[in-house]
Parts: C-alpha cells; sequence; structure tokens
C-alpha cells in the first residue's frame, strides 16, 4: 500500500476532447491521499463552466464534498490549468494543516 501512494506523489493529468478539459491531481503522500479534479466545458458555442471537486483517490474516483464553480478562471485552457495548478497548493496545503 505505501508502494501505490508513493506512486501516487504529485500527479496532473490533463484530457482533452470535444467535451473540454480535466484536469486531475493528487498527492499520495497523505493517509489518506489528497485528490481533486478540475472541470472545464463547453456548455454552447463559446461558453465554458468550469468547477471541480474533491475524489477518493480510489479508482472509481467517487466525488468527496461538493462541486465549487470556478467562474473567473475559465477565459481559455491555458487559464484554467494555471488556475489548477494554483488552487491546488492551496487546497493541499489547507488539507495538510489540518
Amino acid at each position: 500500500m505505501l508502494r501505490f501512494l508513493t506512486l501516487l506523489a504529485l500527479v496532473a493529468v490533463t484530457l482533452q476532447d470535444n467535451a473540454g478539459t480535466t484536469i486531475k491531481k493528487n498527492y499520495g503522500f497523505m493517509d489518506p491521499p489528497f485528490c481533486f479534479v478540475y472541470h472545464r466545458v463547453e456548455t454552447s458555442p463559446d461558453v465554458f463552466e468550469c468547477n471541480g471537486n474533491q475524489y477518493d483517490c480510489s479508482p472509481d474516483t467517487v466525488q468527496v464534498g461538493d462541486v465549487e464553480t470556478f467562474p473567473a478562471n475559465c477565459d481559455s485552457n491555458n487559464d484554467f490549468r494555471a488556475f489548477a495548478n494554483a488552487d491546488f497548493k492551496v487546497r493541499y496545503a489547507a488539507v495538510e494543516a489540518g
């Protein structure tokens, strides 16, 4: 189990398709590990919605807690990625601090 958690370390996966962008981030050194997913989805032509939620780090990625909306950070994929990178560090630090 410890080897699995070590492998989770700090991982960022970005998936892009016609549906939008998904960024999964996790930090596996915590017990339990901390995982958060960010979504950028086109709801209509040139209109995007960005949100995210914490998830259970097990393979089924079950949602934990409420979905949060990030309207001010959704202008482009680059803005969204930069926001996700900065936001995850803040969320992880808050969880680590207890």
